[in-house]
């Protein structure tokens, strides 16, 4: 049971990307009118377990998956045929339309029984668990989701730890708040950023609270997370982790949902001159990763939504241009596109049996330790299922250096001298003891 996503409407000619938005949507105006309405405190960050796959930092040695090269031309040919054109995709931030606000709630915001409402047709029942999960959420006084079709929401509860999130999400006549689907994560710090199968309101089941880029990081020019991803063709019937559903449609060789790309660790990011936001983005998802989270109309990255901020500065992120002209970069200004050709993917399933941090290798000597020179064992030469790449031999992790345990570094620090005085006075008073009871 998932929930399908309508599709985007697509433009004939690339030329009409100036007056049509990525998604489909007409473009808002760079300049957003302000409003009276006070909007919601998102300085809430990382809110997962700290070993979430959101907040891991990539190791030097990250496995690329053996059809990468594949992966990444198909991902570029998509970036051409939705807006772009050849030798120049088309990859954009959404920021006003096609992507969720975040809003931090406490329990003094008003409670709301969120109505599920049945946009699929679904059968008469459809919505029991659903309607249980959203009832009594509190939504702060600025609460608006994504004024799209998707209509995307995320509220975290900074007093509970609850994490919401809606899908098609909309004010009914008579007030309520209503949601086609969605789901909760009732202490997200106990959780690795999934929602249970088959809730959420992303197409892969992944939190979009842990993935989505916050004005604030573009500012500071830092991200560190995960950054996500929509893109037009996913694959159909794979699932990485740690994505637990999927709406991939395709069946060649696209990537799957919630796989993994990243810029290779010795890619020189100062080699190229890119935008400032270009240049953010690519250094995360050189340190961090990105991450496949929906189908979607075009090649887009997932950006904090306008409606949830108090100060909405994208004209000041973006240099006055859309994000899809940043992330293409500024020919006045001598600069590169966003290097997506020099993307690799990970293999499907990678970090799913990793021990994060990555553990830092042991130095043994040689001359104390009888075993140092015996061949290290993996289960490299295991017979593995294909599909399972995190025990195939590309993402197998060798397995670190034995140590001796606890009890045995005890054991070695045992001040053998001082044990063999201890004997022979032990010795001595047991002799002495002999001679007492002969006499």
């Amino acid at each position: 049971m998932s929930h399908c996503r309508a599709p985007r409407p697509v433009l004939a000619a690339a030329t009409a990307l100036a007056l049509v938005s990525i998604s489909g949507a007409a473009l808002p105006a760079l300049s957003r009118p302000a409003d009276s309405i006070d909007r919601s405190d998102t300085s809430v960050e990382g809110v997962f377990s700290d070993d979430s796959p959101f907040y891991r930092e990539l190791p030097d040695d990250t496995p690329v998956a053996d059809d990468s090269e594949i992966l990444v031309s198909s991902l570029y040919q998509q970036g051409i045929d939705n807006y772009g054109q050849p030798d120049s995709p088309s990859l954009t931030i959404n920021v006003y339309h096609w992507t969720a606000p975040l809003f931090a709630a406490s329990t003094t915001d008003v409670q709301h029984d969120i109505r599920p409402w049945n946009c699929q047709n679904k059968d008469p029942g459809w919505d029991a668990e659903l309607a249980g999960m959203l009832r009594g959420v509190h939504l702060p006084a600025a609460f608006e989701p994504d004024d799209t079709t998707d209509g995307n929401v995320s509220i975290y509860n900074v007093d509970t730890g609850q994490l919401v999130e809606l899908w098609q999400a909309r004010q009914a006549p008579d007030g309520a708040w209503e949601a086609c689907w969605g789901g909760m994560i009732e202490d997200a710090s106990r959780s690795q950023g999934s929602f249970p199968v088959p809730y959420g309101a992303a197409a892969g089941g992944l939190a979009m609270w842990g993935y989505t880029i916050r004005q604030q990081e573009l500012l500071d020019g830092s991200i560190n997370h995960v950054v996500g991803l929509g893109i037009p063709k996913v694959k159909r019937g794979v699932i990485s982790w740690p994505a637990v559903r999927t709406d991939g449609r395709e069946d060649g060789t696209e990537l799957a949902m919630g796989q993994m790309l990243r810029l290779p660790a010795d890619f020189d990011l100062d080699s190229l001159n890119l935008s400032p936001s270009a240049r953010t983005v690519a250094q995360a998802a050189q340190d961090y990763g990105i991450i496949i989270t929906d189908t979607s109309g075009a090649l887009a990255f997932a950006g904090e939504h306008a409606s949830g901020l108090l100060d909405v500065r994208y004209e000041e992120i973006f240099r006055g241009r859309y994000s899809v002209e940043e992330m293409a970069g500024d020919p006045a200004r001598g600069e590169d596109p966003f290097p997506l050709d020099q993307l690799v993917a990970l293999p499907v399933d990678y970090g799913q049996d990793l021990p994060w941090p990555p553990e830092e290798p042991i130095a043994v000597d040689p001359e104390s330790d009888p075993d140092a020179d015996r061949d290290e064992v993996t289960s490299a030469g295991e017979d593995v299922s294909p599909t399972t790449a995190a025990a195939s031999p590309e993402t197998t992790a060798a397995a670190p250096p034995e140590t001796t345990s606890e009890a045995e570094e005890q054991e070695a620090a045992i001040p053998w001298a001082a044990v063999l005085v201890g004997l022979l006075v032990a010795a001595g008073a047991a002799v002495a003891g002999l001679l007492l009871r002969r006499r």
